[in-house]
């Protein structure tokens, strides 16, 4: 994004905001789409690994956004990894495994 035609030097009326704004455009996100959909990704993975610790939870909603085979939304699972550049099928893989180690843990653990 060009800060410079945004933001006119001229309706800057102090020090502050020119150092403020010269910083943002000196360390700016390149890519800040991608900047959200990693984060998406990362809070939508800690979820799911916070409700494999926690039977009483449903894992339906989380499951289903991992697991659908759906190219054509923004912000869908398979359209996130292919911004990012990540493996679909892996991720998914290391998901099952998750489940797996939750069902066993929980298994053990009640007995």
């Amino acid at each position: 994004m060009d800060f410079e035609s945004t933001i006119q030097r001229t309706d800057i009326d102090d020090g502050a905001n020119a150092s403020y704004w010269d910083t943002v455009k000196r360390n700016g996100h390149g890519h800040p789409e991608q900047d959200l959909m990693l984060a998406v990704l990362k809070d939508a993975l800690l979820n799911y690994r916070k409700q494999l610790r926690n039977p009483k939870k449903s894992l339906c909603e989380d499951r289903e956004w991992f697991f659908a085979n759906d190219r054509d939304g923004l912000f869908s699972f398979e359209s996130v990894c292919a911004v990012l550049g990540l493996d679909v099928q892996s991720i998914r893989k290391r998901l099952l495994a998750w489940e797996s180690a939750a069902a066993t843990s929980s298994a053990v653990n009640s007995q």
